[in-house]
């Protein structure tokens, strides 16, 4: 019925630009790609101005594997007085597609200095970038991305995660214990029970020579039994777990005292102690050191 009321509208504006983009709307809804982008050069040829018009004609391409097509084609739709502000994500994504990190980051910071009035791709762009800028190691520009993120949606957890990820990356301890407090409030009203997080979060990632340590840190706190707190992954190059440092809590023995922690090393299934015991609540960076001096061998395992 569609198509029939817009042939009919075409039969009577033979010149009417909208019509051709909605009868490439139709086509396009059918996958009948050829058809869909006959019609919606029509329209370009009529409304030559339009952004969105090119913007389609990129998404049509870019369904018919015509790649290099597409990417023109959202090119031109940005070059417009009218420009498409989904052309601009379009082509952060085509880049992205083809692993060309440099230019995707470069589209992706255009589409967030361009896109104004569509509020869900704006979004959408903040997270790209946000998670862009981490895996650069940029986490200055990432923690713009992810605070900006935070503030559309204050209960996005795994960008909070992220950016205590990127503050303790800078050695900005303080900062992101500022985010922590906020993961630690959410779990105590329940609202990380159904997610990834409702145990434990990650809250930085480093090497040691060629080795990665993924660092995660758990809600529980610590009371009256053992526990552990800390958790240090030692990743190896084929990105599987070799073996993990753990810290662990040991309460007080008389009421009153503060209680101390010691680091258990997990190899293969068997714990190794290194006959050292630290007070409560470590700062990171000591624990960071303490687990770098047992990947490097300076602190041996006594049992």
């Amino acid at each position: 019925d569609a198509l029939t009321y817009t042939n009919l509208a075409i039969q009577k504006m033979p010149k009417y630009a909208k019509a051709y983009y909605t009868k490439a709307l139709i086509y396009s809804h059918n996958r009948q790609y050829n058809d869909a982008i006959a019609n919606i050069q029509k329209a370009i040829e009529y409304s030559p101005r339009e952004g969105e018009y090119y913007a389609l004609l990129g998404d049509l391409y870019q369904a018919s594997e015509q790649t290099e097509n597409a990417l023109a084609n959202y090119k031109k739709a940005i070059a417009q007085t009218n420009p498409s502000e989904r052309a601009y994500y379009m082509i952060a994504t085509i880049y992205t597609d083809q692993d060309n990190q440099e230019e995707a980051l470069k589209a992706l910071r255009i589409a967030k200095s361009k896109i104004i009035k569509d509020k869900e791709l704006y979004v959408t762009t903040l997270y790209n970038v946000g998670t862009m800028e981490f895996n650069n190691h940029d986490y200055k520009n990432a923690i713009v991305a992810y605070k900006e993120l935070i503030d559309y949606f204050p209960d996005d957890y795994y960008s909070i995660e992220k950016l205590i990820q990127s503050y303790y990356a800078q050695e900005e301890y303080s900062k992101g214990d500022v985010y922590k407090n906020r993961l630690y409030a959410a779990y105590d009203k329940g609202e990380l029970s159904n997610t990834s997080l409702h145990d434990m979060f990650c809250i930085s990632h480093f090497t040691v020579g060629n080795t990665t340590i993924s660092a995660y840190e758990r809600f529980e706190k610590p009371g009256n039994v053992s526990m552990i707190k800390n958790i240090f992954y030692i990743i190896g190059n084929d990105g599987n777990i070799e073996s993990s440092i753990n810290l662990e809590y040991i309460p007080p023995k008389m009421s009153g005292a503060k209680g101390s922690c010691r680091l258990i090393q997990i190899k293969d299934g068997t714990p190794y102690g290194f006959g050292l015991i630290i007070d409560q609540n470590p700062a990171f960076d000591t624990l960071k050191q303490l687990v770098t001096d047992i990947i490097e061998g300076k602190l041996k395992p006594v049992g």
